[in-house]
């Protein structure tokens, strides 16, 4: 694997306030990077940190989609992980995320996790290649 900042990609959409996101990483570095001051060491303790919360998230969403009529529950656990997200730079996530916070319909809610899980798989993915790739 390559440095943190070869992770961007050829072809960027435009990310949170101005900055770049990528559309083959699911987590972009580079926004990382920026509040870790280039700290790899904080990146990985992050990046770690955050994949231990995705399923953690992801469980809660689950349950709370079950819950007939508990908007609260629904909207804290898409509301939670929408926000760790976010912060690591994983855009996929967040937008999936916060399109799901809007949901009302237990169907709908139920349906989205499938999704959801897909990009969570994508992300846990690429942090454990990462960290494996940092320790070496």
């Amino acid at each position: 694997m390559q440095p943190a900042t070869a992770h961007i990609s050829e072809s960027r959409t435009a990310g949170p306030e101005g900055t770049a996101a990528t559309d083959s990483r699911p987590i972009d570095l580079v926004h990382l990077s920026k509040f870790t001051m280039g700290r790899r060491d904080l990146e990985a303790e992050i990046l770690g940190l955050f994949r231990q919360q995705l399923a953690v998230s992801l469980d809660k969403l689950a349950a709370a989609a079950d819950m007939a009529g508990d908007d609260k529950a629904w909207k804290e656990a898409a509301h939670t992980l929408k926000g760790s997200a976010r912060g690591v730079g994983a855009w996929a996530l967040a937008d999936a995320t916060a399109d799901a916070e809007l949901l009302t319909s237990g169907p709908d809610r139920v349906a989205v996790i499938a999704g959801l899980d897909v990009l969570v798989g994508a992300a846990t993915g690429f942090i454990d290649e990462l960290l494996e790739d940092w320790q070496s």
